[in-house]
């Protein structure tokens, strides 16, 4: 802002600010909702878990914390949590930015593109039944493995979250690639670069953004996986299945409110620290492209 004001003299209207003093009170129903959906229940949440689970609640200090946190479901539940999201992810990442590659070098086959997006607008309820349909035991695809095997269950819904993601990851890609001005990728054809060192070299880097923001959009989307994994297995999933959702899930079921709020803070703050994660190294990478 400072640059844009100096290029239109001292007392240019771009002094002011972008959102000037007498609009914000547009935002306010937006602060309300976000207050009163999130902010207020995750206080609750969060003073909840200092409190003793009883007719009459008293303070416990951390002893719900240290409860959670010598407990070895939980720590299976988080474990499982995160190899599933770190697996799903970075595979869902890699084939959307290959097949965006390969769209985008071929240009006619791009309309394809709405076939991945079919997923997307399907409820969980019809996508949980058109999955078991295709993956359960009438299905041809069973004799890859028994079907009550629980490394089959896993691969299932390690498919399904990338059959139903796959194509937003695609399409933010190719959205991406349509943003980089042709003369940089036309250079280097002139200089001789292949098409793996043209996406290496060139388009990766310049998709530094778009990939952060797939990267958010699927750990978000990865954190709702509960859903589904919860419409094709039940509440007691497989022991590799078993993630922090069931964990809450079957606290809540037994009403111990205190416990099921520690574990619902802890997670939170993991999720956040990985929110952190890939903003520093948005950050670290636009300084160090300046």
């Amino acid at each position: 802002m400072k640059r844009i004001a100096q290029a239109h003299g001292k007392n240019s209207k771009y002094n002011a600010l972008v959102f000037p003093a007498k609009d914000m009170i547009w935002l306010l129903p937006g602060v309300a909702m976000y207050c009163l959906c999130y902010a207020v229940p995750y206080l609750i949440s969060f003073l909840s878990s200092f409190l003793s689970n009883s007719d009459r609640p008293e303070f416990a200090g951390l002893e719900n914390y240290r409860a959670l946190f010598s407990d070895g479901f939980y720590w299976l539940s988080l474990k499982n949590t995160l190899l599933f999201l770190f697996a799903a992810i970075g595979t869902t990442l890699i084939l959307g930015i290959l097949i965006a590659h390969i769209l985008f070098s071929l240009r006619y086959l791009q309309p394809l593109i709405v076939l991945l997006l079919i997923p997307v607008f399907l409820p969980s309820s019809s996508l949980a039944a058109l999955w078991r349909a295709m993956m359960g035991s009438n299905s041809q695809l069973v004799w890859l493995l028994h079907p009550r095997d629980a490394s089959w269950k896993y691969l299932s819904l390690f498919l399904l979250f990338l059959w139903k993601n796959l194509g937003v990851a695609t399409s933010l890609m190719l959205v991406g690639l349509h943003g980089i001005d042709p003369s940089i990728l036309s250079a280097g054809e002139l200089d001789g670069a292949s098409g793996r060192q043209l996406l290496c070299r060139i388009e990766l880097p310049l998709l530094r953004h778009v990939i952060m923001f797939a990267i958010i959009y699927l750990l978000m989307n990865g954190v709702r996986i509960f859903r589904e994994s919860y419409l094709l297995y039940g509440g007691y999933p497989p022991t590799n299945l078993f993630f922090v959702q069931h964990y809450i899930n079957g606290y809540f079921t037994r009403l111990d409110y205190s416990l099921l709020s520690s574990a619902a803070v802890v997670f939170s703050h993991v999720v956040l620290i990985l929110f952190c994660i890939i903003w520093s190294i948005l950050r670290k990478g636009d300084c160090d492209e300046k």
